[in-house]
């Protein structure tokens, strides 16, 4: 892409309508509130569905595990990093747009690779911190 703007420009693309039904955008990220912006501009406040640190009641952060409340349901994150906790945020707000219950059995937080983590729903597999989402 060469240059920072060049790539979220590349993947604010991603967002625009017709693209997919739904977004999920992380507002504590500049780059985020960025898109943010661009989808109320478009008349699309309806299909994005935003989260932050702060939706992460009682966050107990440690070099091992995040450990939090989100909308009622009691999330562990078996590896530290605060971007983890982004991470586990996004597929949950993911996840309930798309109707999967988070707290649901078959939904586990697991590390995907050093320094990651991600949800593991049937299909779901979120890594970034913004997604976008087709049905």
């Amino acid at each position: 892409h060469g240059s920072l703007d060049a790539y979220f420009d590349a993947k604010a693309m991603l967002f625009e309508p017709g693209v997919a039904l739904d977004a999920v955008v992380n507002r504590d990220d500049e780059h985020g509130r960025m898109l943010i912006e661009r989808m109320n501009r478009a008349g699309l406040a309806d299909h994005l569905r935003d989260f932050g640190l702060d939706d992460a009641v009682g966050l107990e952060e440690s070099l091992s595990s995040n450990v939090f409340t989100w909308n009622g349901v009691d999330i562990v994150v078996p590896i530290g990093g605060r971007h983890n906790a982004y991470n586990a945020l996004a597929a949950a707000t993911t996840a309930r747009v798309l109707g999967l219950a988070p707290e649901a059995p078959w939904a586990v937080f697991v590390p995907v690779s050093p320094g990651s983590c991600a949800m593991l729903t049937r299909s779901l597999f979120l890594a970034q911190n913004h997604a976008t989402l087709s049905r």
